[in-house]
């Protein structure tokens, strides 16, 4: 199957949902049949399909996250053209032992951090893979963020 999604150039999230399909298929076969088994199928099959063909987001599955007695301690919504420094830094720019970190590789646009990573053969230290890579400049030990 592996084989398959790196010939199909699939996405970790695409991946993710193709076995989700096979999951609740294994989980029909095992325990017998229910309306609600059957529900999740079809509904695991529309968000395989809309996440492949149209590179949509996946209902994230599992217990729902339980914030009683945490306080939002840090929130970034990436407004405007450029990455807050009074805020975060970029870690490690430089060489590194899997290749080169830049800030060439990190933009803000339209809401969105957006990290690379790319061969590029005129880098800042050279030709090899760059990538993006930053970090909070203060540290927290509880609550919770929101980026």
């Amino acid at each position: 199957m592996h084989k398959i999604f790196e010939l199909l150039h699939l996405a970790f999230r695409q991946e993710d949902a193709i076995y989700r399909v096979g999951r609740i298929l294994n989980s029909l076969t095992g325990s017998g049949f229910s309306v609600k088994k059957l529900i999740a199928l079809f509904t695991a099959f529309f968000e395989m399909f809309g996440c492949i063909i149209f590179d949509s987001p996946l209902t994230p599955l599992g217990q729902e996250l339980n914030l009683n007695g945490y306080r939002l301690v840090f929130e970034d919504d990436f407004n405007g053209d450029s990455l807050d420094l009074d805020n975060w830094f970029y870690r490690g720019s430089g060489p590194s032992r899997a290749g080169f970190h830049g800030p060439s590789q990190v933009e803000v646009k339209d809401g969105n951090l957006i990290m690379t990573a790319s061969y590029l053969e005129n880098g800042e230290f050279g030709p090899g893979w760059y990538t993006g890579s930053i970090a909070l400049k203060k540290r927290y030990c509880k609550g919770y963020f929101e980026i």
